[in-house]
């Protein structure tokens, strides 16, 4: 059990990958809440604030980039970091920058996807910074380099 207690939501609409990843982020020791479209992750949010969000790119009444951009309008408090989950490498721009933290292609291995979890909910270094962005994805350096 690698984080015990931290939560995570899956916005994911397909069932069936929705209910495997609850299991195995479950099995791992997270919490996990399930939203199957943005308009329900924007409550889930609001009713209890995930630590990290996987968050499907094309998802029924409120998409991915459309919960996004909701959740920055409303200004609220910050988003955690987020896992965009999609069945294409590339991502609309409004996905690489602000909370996005990794991407994950369909299908995925399992492996990948803890690897992935447990990287995004480290607690964040104070000594590094956001210099600049790689293929939409910001490339962080220790304070002081270039």
């Amino acid at each position: 059990m690698s984080s015990p207690g931290l939560h995570v939501l899956v916005v994911e609409d397909d069932r069936v990958l929705r209910m495997v990843l609850a299991e195995v982020l479950r099995d791992e020791g997270y919490r996990v809440s399930l939203a199957n479209d943005g308009l329900q992750a924007l409550g889930a949010v609001e009713a209890d604030a995930p630590d990290l969000i996987l968050l499907d790119v094309g998802l029924p009444r409120m998409g991915g980039a459309d919960f996004l951009a909701s959740w920055e309008s409303a200004v609220v408090r910050a988003l955690p970091p987020i896992v965009v989950l999609s069945g294409t490498s590339r991502l609309p721009e409004s996905f690489g920058a602000g909370a996005v933290v990794g991407h994950l292609i369909k299908p995925f291995d399992l492996d990948a996807l803890l690897s992935t979890v447990a990287s995004a909910v480290k607690p964040r270094r104070p000594d590094l910074h956001v210099v600049s962005s790689d293929e939409s994805f910001p490339r962080v350096v220790t304070a002081g380099a270039s």
